[in-house]
């Protein structure tokens, strides 16, 4: 009985060695996995970390593949060539000005291609995974909505077409941190809409529906790439929503410039749109709005009984936006 408590209670020695084994090897694993959990989303260019972002997406790489019929009625499929899908940036504004100046740049119509990476790493900066990509250009910029009543935070968005990407396992090295580890808060409420000669019906604008400035290649026969030839920017409408009390300059304007047809250059105005700082008084970023012409007035739906204030929609056209980053921003 006692040799056989002995090898029973060896057997249980046993198992609980390799229980504990099992549970070292889990814990190693888990201790791997941990980062992910938690990672930080960088953006290197041209070698330099210019920032923390919000979210990134993409920069996968697909097979392009030709099919030919042959003469068993088969189709056969051949690779010809490999695509690249855009990287989507979701970013602050805690980011350096060499990003800003590359969206500068972008709103410009200087389409400069640039090499990066987005990086994943832990909170120690340590490089969990990295996406390089070459030759990228920015092909859409996205403002978000602003609203008075809103206290969620917003982010600009960003899409880069990339020649061509590579994903590569980080080797845990030491990442430089940013300049500004964290993106800076931008609250919706936040902002100020101008417009010359209408500052009166300008300064209690609610709301500012987002909008997304986005490049555009002329079709032609042949090959194009963008940013070499034929190529410009589509520039969205500006949606406004204002009290209905103070709309009527801007019937005024509507009245001449689309009823009577004074809509030359000279009748269109300057605007901008301002992000403004949490105390509401200092400037983050300037949109500039040039060329800016009235497209159409309406008032928004209200309830019956209701006793919210009415309020009606502008809708501007604008020719070229520009961007300004103000100070307080990296």
């Amino acid at each position: 009985m006692k040799t056989g408590r002995r090898t029973f209670l060896k057997g249980v020695g046993g198992a609980t060695a390799a229980a504990l084994a099992m549970s070292r090897e889990s814990a190693e694993a888990a201790a791997v996995q941990r980062p992910l959990l938690g990672s930080r989303q960088l953006l290197e260019l041209e070698g330099e970390i210019v920032g923390a972002l919000v979210s990134a997406e993409g920069g996968g790489a697909s097979a392009r593949v030709s099919g030919s019929l042959d003469s068993n009625f088969v189709v056969r499929k051949d690779v010809v060539g490999v695509s690249y899908e855009a990287i989507g940036l979701e970013v602050g504004l805690g980011m350096s000005p060499g990003f800003y100046d590359w969206i500068r740049g972008f709103l410009d119509r200087d389409f400069r291609r640039r090499n990066g990476a987005v990086i994943a790493a832990d909170f120690n900066y340590r490089e969990i995974a990295r996406r390089e990509f070459q030759d990228a250009l920015i092909t859409e910029v996205s403002f978000p909505a602003l609203d008075a009543a809103s206290k969620d935070s917003v982010f600009m968005k960003v899409k880069i077409q990339p020649e061509s990407t590579q994903f590569e396992q980080g080797a845990g090295g030491k990442v430089p941190p940013p300049a500004s580890s964290k993106a800076k808060n931008w609250l919706p409420s936040n902002f100020r809409f101008e417009l010359e000669g209408l500052e009166s019906a300008t300064k209690r604008v609610s709301k500012v529906d987002g909008f997304t400035i986005k490049m555009k290649v002329v079709e032609q026969e042949g090959e194009t790439k963008p940013g070499e030839s034929l190529v410009y920017l589509e520039v969205p409408n500006i949606v406004l929503t204002v009290p209905t009390v103070d709309v009527q300059p801007f019937i005024d304007w509507f009245e001449d410039f689309v009823i009577k047809g004074n809509a030359g250059p000279e009748a269109e105005k300057k605007g901008a749109l301002v992000g403004l700082s949490p105390n509401g008084k200092d400037e983050l970023l300037r949109v500039d709005l040039i060329q800016v012409g009235i497209v159409a007035i309406s008032e928004t739906k209200q309830e019956s009984g209701s006793d919210l204030v009415r309020r009606s929609q502008v809708e501007l056209y604008v020719e070229e936006m520009k961007l300004q980053m103000k100070g307080g921003v990296a």
